[in-house]
């Protein structure tokens, strides 16, 4: 049997070099799959909180619907095709619908201040040593 692992060696069967080659292969093989597990994590993790980010950005920054106008409704009158014994029915008046209030996700704060402090001055930039 070849084992890339071990170079220049035909035919060593199952013996000690081939049960070292077959826990190195295993142990690159663990490695492999950690690194692969690790890599799916990220990615499903950067896709949610993207997903999320997108969701607020989106919810900040997209312009305000404009309200539709009530119109006022009128009932409507009995005409000469309806049916004699047909009941008339009047639309029941509609409300405008409530505005989307900001919650404290999509909320936006000011900006974070220090309490007050007088400014620093500038330190001067001083020359290096010289030898």
């Amino acid at each position: 049997m070849h084992n890339p692992f071990i170079p220049n060696v035909q035919d060593v069967g199952f013996g000690f070099a081939g049960l070292i080659g077959v826990v190195v292969w295993g142990f690159f093989m663990l490695l492999f799959l950690a690194v692969a597990i690790g890599l799916v994590f990220l990615l499903v993790r950067f896709l949610l909180v993207a997903t999320r980010a997108a969701q607020l950005y989106v919810a900040q920054h997209e312009p305000p619907r404009p309200a539709k106008p009530t119109a006022p409704t009128s009932p409507v009158s009995p005409t000469d095709d309806a049916p004699a014994g047909a009941a008339t029915t009047t639309a029941a008046p509609t409300k405008p619908l409530p505005t989307a209030s900001k919650n404290d996700a999509t909320e936006v704060l000011p900006p974070a201040t220090p309490a007050t402090k007088a400014p620093r001055t500038p330190r001067t930039p001083r020359t290096p040593p010289t030898a």
